[in-house]
């Protein structure tokens, strides 16, 4: 049998610190989508991808709202 290793992730679910930290980084940009990813013992962190001033980029938030740092 597979584990599951992420799922998609809607807004309204998000802990209030990551939803601040979310917007923080996108400011006037907009959510595309949410994947909270299962780190096992570690719990789960979420990879954001958005939209701002037509380019898209991606982050990772930590379970608590820690900015972990924009995907190259």
């Amino acid at each position: 049998m597979g584990k599951v290793e992420s799922r998609q992730a809607f807004w309204a679910e998000l802990a209030p610190a990551v939803q601040a930290t979310i917007q923080q980084n996108i400011g006037p940009g907009k959510v595309v989508r949410i994947d909270q990813v299962f780190e096992g013992k570690k719990g789960s962190s979420f990879d954001v991808e958005a939209v701002k001033d037509g380019k898209t980029f991606s982050f990772n938030v930590g379970p608590k709202g820690a900015f972990r740092g924009f995907d190259q």
